[in-house]
């Protein structure tokens, strides 16, 4: 390997790198929710069994790169892309997502042109529902 491949991989390493220094200082403004206060808000306008809501409110973090307790049914996606937008990671982030609820929605056999949830309590929702 080359030091032009050594440098290029520098580079992807300390743009990741840089990436998620950005999301855990912005995330430090967000209000932080527990897994009950979190379940609380949920239930108030969707319906999952509370183990699978946490596994997959605990996955769309770790996907997102954002601490689990900052994530909020309530909020939208666009303001978490809005916020945590750097480089694109954000959003290739949530395409991943959106790719995986189709094929979720294909395999269960429903409507695969529903448009992606607009909500994370959507999002970890529609997630929950789909792999039970």
């Amino acid at each position: 390997m080359g030091i032009q491949n050594y440098l290029i991989l520098a580079l992807g390493l300390a743009v990741s790198g840089l990436g998620v220094l950005y999301r855990r200082h912005k995330a430090k403004e967000l209000e932080s929710l527990s897994d009950v206060e979190f379940l609380e808000r949920f239930s108030q306008r969707h319906s999952a069994p509370a183990d699978a809501v946490l596994r997959e409110r605990n996955r769309v973090a770790r996907i997102f790169g954002i601490p689990r307790e900052k994530l909020s049914p309530d909020q939208s996606i666009e303001e978490l892309s809005k916020r945590f937008g750097y480089l694109t990671d954000f959003m290739l982030a949530w395409d991943c997502l959106d790719d995986e609820i189709i094929e979720l929605r294909r395999e269960a056999g429903t409507d695969t042109n529903l448009g992606p949830p607009s909500t994370v309590g959507q999002l970890v929702a529609e997630l929950a529902q789909l792999r039970e």
